[in-house]
C-alpha cells in the first residue's frame, strides 16, 4: 500500500511538471511566439522612429498599423497573439525562455555590425536591418 502511494505521488508530480510546461494547441508555440514578439518589438521601435522623424505621423496609429502587418506576416491574429501573451504571462518560466531567446537574437545582431566603426552613422533603423529583417521591413513598408 505504501509503495502504491509513493508511486502515485511520483506519477502526479511528474504529470504536473509536464503539463505545467505544455503549451496548449490554441496558444502560439514558444518558438513562433518568440519570432512574433521579436518582430513586434522591432516594428514598434521602427514606428516610433518614423513618427519622431515625421510630425504628420501619429505614433500610436503607426505602431498599430505596423504591428498588424507583423501579425499578417506571421499568420497570427491580434486576438490569438493577445490570448497567447496572456497565457505566457501566467507561465513566467516559459515567457522567460522566450525573452532569453529574443535577447540572444538581439545580441547576435549587435555583435555583427553591418558597418565599421570608422564609418558615419548608418542612418535610420530600417537601414541597419540585415537579411531576413530587411525583407520584413520592406514587406511592412
Amino acid at each position: 500500500m505504501k509503495q502504491l502511494l509513493i508511486l502515485l505521488f511520483c506519477g502526479v508530480t511528474l504529470f504536473s511538471c509536464y503539463s505545467k510546461n505544455k503549451v496548449p494547441d490554441a496558444i502560439i508555440q514558444p518558438d513562433k511566439m518568440g519570432d512574433v514578439l521579436w518582430d513586434v518589438m522591432r516594428m514598434q521601435f521602427l514606428a516610433e522612429e518614423v513618427a519622431s522623424s515625421d510630425s504628420s505621423v501619429n505614433k500610436e496609429e503607426e505602431i498599430k498599423k505596423l504591428t498588424e502587418k507583423v501579425f499578417k506576416i506571421h499568420k497570427v491574429t491580434s486576438v490569438k497573439f493577445d490570448k497567447s501573451y496572456d497565457w505566457y504571462i501566467q507561465h513566467p518560466e516559459l515567457l522567460k525562455r522566450i525573452f532569453d531567446s529574443i535577447q540572444v537574437q538581439k545580441q547576435r545582431i549587435h555583435d555583427t555590425p553591418e558597418v565599421s566603426e570608422d564609418m558615419p552613422d548608418p542612418g535610420p533603423m530600417r537601414n541597419r536591418f540585415k537579411g531576413k529583417e530587411k525583407e520584413l521591413v520592406k514587406e511592412v513598408e
